[in-house]
């Protein structure tokens, strides 16, 4: 079991590979002795990954129950596999890059309007996790986006209420400013219709992705299996990651220059956080256990975690994600000055 733990950790957090290279070479060890192929590990991986639909155990979507696994799908992110919702682009582990289904909207704001969610950290269980500590790590991001939440995101641990209020800020662009044809130094911005070479929306995080996974193949001549990107790229195996981890700290040391600027177009999604004991009193008496007794196919299993108040309160967590108002920050790029301001 603590194998399969390393090989999952190691695999799917490349940071992890750069911390823990001790541990990495007796595992590889083994598998390459035990003529262990990359697809062999990758089924694995997907197998003895936490599911979403064990790990989420009740959704509400814009004030309606909802089943969990229509909301959220496994998908790689730089922290591993994990449960995304609303994800516009993804990448699946055996076909090529495809957008998924429409995204869903919000048009309302206010706690009841958004999207609730309660999940199980099944602590006793927890051999097979790729963290190192108790909980969630979340991301509130743009939807065309690859998600990082390696890099941006927070935690939520278990017996916790959090409270994600999400405040939009829009940046729009004149098209003048495309028209002047300013140099990217002057311009510090790239426009949506500059083209990747894998991803299908420019974004600064998407281009970065695409400039570590270029570094990767030309240092590494590898990726890792994971990455949303053409599946011609070979992808490497456990020796190569202390390489992939290398790339990756020698780009967050700045030694290899991406150039990734905003997009001219751009939303930022900021959040503020709040939280509280979870479950509160409300919880019990608020009819909830009611109304998950009413959905057709609540399994006993689910009912039994439900109805257990010390297992709730040490595994369990209720997550609120929200606008905060009925307005946008919205920001506009202009140029200060142009050839009809002269006239």
């Amino acid at each position: 079991m603590k194998e399969l733990q390393s090989i999952i950790r190691l695999m799917t957090r490349i940071d992890a590979a750069y911390l823990n290279e001790g541990e990495l070479n007796p595992v590889r060890d083994k598998l390459e002795s035990a003529n262990f192929t990359l697809q062999e590990i990758r089924k694995v991986i997907l197998k003895t990954v936490y599911p979403c639909d064990e790990m989420l155990l009740h959704c509400i979507w814009k004030g309606v129950i909802k089943e969990c696994k229509d909301l959220f799908q496994l998908r790689p992110t730089d922290e591993g596999l994990c449960c995304v919702f609303n994800s516009a682009v993804y990448k699946n582990l055996y076909k090529n890059n495809r957008r998924s289904r429409n995204v869903e909207r919000s048009e309302s704001h206010g706690l009841n309007l958004g999207l609730t969610v309660i999940l199980d950290s099944n602590l006793d269980d927890y051999a097979l996790t790729t963290s190192r500590y108790n909980g969630f790590k979340i991301l509130v991001g743009h939807s065309e986006e690859f998600p990082d939440p390696g890099k941006r995101g927070f935690l939520a641990g278990p017996g916790m209420e959090l409270y994600t209020a999400i405040t939009p800020a829009i940046t729009s662009t004149e098209p003048r400013v495309e028209s002047a044809d300013l140099p990217l130094e002057k311009l510090m911005c790239r426009f949506n219709s500059f083209k990747l070479k894998w991803l299908p929306t420019y974004t600064s995080a998407s281009c970065l992705l695409e400039c570590e996974t270029e570094a990767m193949m030309k240092i590494c001549g590898c990726r890792p299996f994971y990455y949303p990107v053409s599946s011609n790229l070979k992808s490497c195996n456990l020796r190569g990651y202390p390489c992939l981890a290398n790339v990756t700290m020698m780009i967050r040391r700045l030694e290899i220059q991406c150039g990734c600027e905003d997009a001219c177009d751009n939303i930022i999604y900021h959040v503020e956080l709040s939280h509280a004991v979870f479950p509160g009193y409300g919880f019990y008496n608020g009819g909830f256990l009611e109304s998950i007794k009413n959905i057709g196919n609540a399994s006993s299993d689910k009912l039994e975690k439900f109805s257990n108040r010390t297992y709730n309160s040490e595994n369990l967590s209720r997550l609120h994600f929200f606008y905060k108002d009925a307005y946008v920050i919205h920001y506009i790029r202009d140029l200060r000055l142009a050839w009809e301001d002269f006239i």
